[in-house]
């Protein structure tokens, strides 16, 4: 189901449209990979540990419309992280996603 996140509010308190972002990560738990699709031009993904440790990270080259991005999570051990997500117009999204093989 696609979910939509308005990540970003301006010091007013109201809602930018421009930075909402429409994407959906699955499965969730991983175990192989995560699939991530987005009609927007995703520019970078980054994948940390709650502390804040970069357990993989991604910068997505040209402008490709809805697609789907498969990230490898055979390296990454099992456990809880944050999936961040920026789109070339400056939108961001941030998920909660679990590795578990």
């Amino acid at each position: 189901f696609p979910v939509t996140i308005n990540a970003c509010k301006d010091y007013t308190g109201i809602i930018n449209p421009r930075n909402s972002l429409q994407i959906e990560s699955y499965p969730n738990p991983a175990t192989d990979f995560i699939f991530i699709y987005s009609a927007e031009n995703i520019a970078e993904i980054t994948i940390q540990t709650i502390t804040g440790a970069v357990v993989y990270q991604s910068t997505i080259q040209g402008d490709i419309k809805t697609t789907t991005i498969d990230v490898s999570a055979n390296h990454i051990a099992n456990g809880e992280y944050l999936l961040f997500i920026k789109a070339k117009n400056g939108a961001n999204i941030t998920k909660a996603i679990a590795i578990t093989k």
